[in-house]
């Protein structure tokens, strides 16, 4: 079967490009790909394309249209990719500087995700958000420093992990 035979190769296509201009941070064009895809075919990967909306929306200051995507996404994700969700979540909680709702999401992510193999980059980087917004919060400064001790034990070579460490501590 041939491209123009599949009726799924253009809403593959834009999704693609969405996903390249994502990566290329040019978000406002990655926004206007996923969400024809959305408007071709609003079934298609709706999980993933809906999350996908919501990090770029974050990225562009979108809180609102983030937070609405992600409850779109919420209804049909796969349970080993709901670490994600809870991790968007927590970021758009914390850009609001909502730490205890960003604490709690944060919280769900790492625990959603702790019996899935994910490379110390991504376990490192949900620690850290955790412990950071556990320490803003100032709810538990030594859990919030232990989280941070943790995601430097991950990702040993992460300047930010270190300072913020050091900020907590000292």
């Amino acid at each position: 079967m041939s491209n123009s035979e599949d009726p799924d190769a253009k809403i593959r296509g834009l999704y693609r490009i969405g996903h390249m201009d994502q990566e290329l941070q040019e978000f406002e064009s990655s926004l206007e790909y996923f969400n024809k895809v959305k408007a071709l075919d609003e079934s298609f990967c709706s999980d993933i394309v809906n999350l996908r909306i919501a990090e770029v929306n974050y990225k562009l200051g979108n809180l609102p249209e983030a937070f609405e995507a992600l409850s779109v996404s919420e209804k049909t994700i796969r349970m080993k990719d709901k670490y994600m969700l809870h991790l968007l979540r927590g970021k758009c909680y914390d850009k609001q500087r909502k730490f205890e709702q960003a604490i709690d999401e944060y919280q769900s992510a790492v625990n959603s995700s702790r019996h899935l193999k994910h490379s110390n980059q991504v376990m490192g980087n949900m620690l850290f958000r955790l412990g950071w917004s556990i320490i803003r919060a100032r709810t538990d400064i030594s859990k919030g420093v232990a989280c941070l001790e943790e995601a430097s034990s991950l990702i040993p070579t992460n300047s930010e992990i270190l300072m913020k460490l050091a900020n907590a501590i000292f």
